[in-house]
């Protein structure tokens, strides 16, 4: 007996049939669930019934690939139409759906559609460059749609970073202007308009923006020092300085005042998390040295 479980994982070979799925929830310790893994080709109706029966669940990471294999076909009585279950998934608060193909994305908003709701943090992981401008503009119409409670949104798409992906024009995100984002994490690389910065152009779009994460945009200093001008909430910030120093002064002189709002370590709980450039001094800007590198570091 685990009176005390609250998180259940499944890895990607255990794909348990039907008869295992109805034991599991049967169980009563797994009404006490909070936060579940698992891996599936699909998700169908009969894990939406399945994952309701679990009225504590509020962390909830779905797999979604052909790779993961293919849950055997329930009873035919439960093969209808999509519907929602706002009130059975009313404690989920946060989802994470991972897909690898492009069949993978058609799933995200129908379950978005029937169990999202009430959930507040949103992540999707793509991988190979499969999340094209159509659909991630699709996705955002989805958020607004489905998802109206949205204040974390998380686009994770590692193989983006340090990839040729096709950047993200900033424009795209201005649908997500009517979601009350707190927390916006983009590993691609953002296409800024108008010679804009990007903390003048995401803080236009959300000045309320308490957390930023941009893994793949170029941030210069000057940029990073109008970060508390256009995102006046800001509290916490991972970003890529990969353009030299304007001068030779220490970074940390060169922040001034916003070494007060920021502290330069990568520490988990850090307010800003950075990595500096490296290479040859150009013409007007010069290299981070050693007393920069120990500001970041500490």
């Amino acid at each position: 007996m685990c009176p005390q479980l609250t998180r259940l994982k499944f890895s990607p070979d255990q794909v348990p049939d039907w008869d295992t799925w109805d034991y599991i929830s049967g169980l009563p310790i797994l009404r006490e669930l909070t936060s579940l893994e698992v891996h599936s080709a699909e998700i169908n109706n009969a894990g939406y019934l399945w994952l309701s029966k679990l009225p504590k669940l509020q962390d909830l990471m779905l797999n979604v690939g052909d790779p993961y294999g293919q849950l055997p076909k329930p009873d035919s009585s439960l093969d209808h139409d999509f519907v929602a279950y706002p009130q059975a998934f009313s404690a989920l608060r946060s989802l994470y759906i991972s897909v690898i193909n492009e069949k993978g994305l058609q799933y995200i908003m129908q379950i978005w559609r029937t169990i999202a709701t009430h959930v507040t943090h949103i992540t999707i992981e793509t991988w190979d460059r499969i999340c094209t401008l159509e659909i991630f503009s699709e996705l955002c119409t989805g958020l607004i749609t489905d998802c109206p409670n949205t204040s974390f949104f998380h686009l994770h798409e590692p193989s983006a970073i340090g990839d040729k992906a096709p950047p993200l024009p900033v424009s795209h995100f201005s649908t997500l202007q009517k979601l009350s984002l707190r927390t916006l994490r983009i590993d691609r690389r953002l296409a800024l308009e108008d010679g804009r910065g990007a903390m003048k152009s995401i803080g236009t779009l959300f000045p309320q923006l308490e957390e930023l994460w941009l893994e793949n945009t170029p941030i210069t200093i000057d940029d990073l020092l109008q970060a508390t001008k256009y995102l006046p909430c800001i509290r916490r910030s991972r970003l890529y300085l990969r353009a030299r120093k304007p001068t030779s002064q220490p970074l940390s002189a060169i922040l001034g005042e916003a070494r007060q709002t920021f502290d330069g370590g990568y520490r988990p709980n850090s307010n800003l998390v950075i990595e500096l450039g490296y290479g040859g001094s150009s013409r007007g800007h010069v290299d981070y040295n050693g007393a920069d590198w120990d500001f970041v570091a500490r």
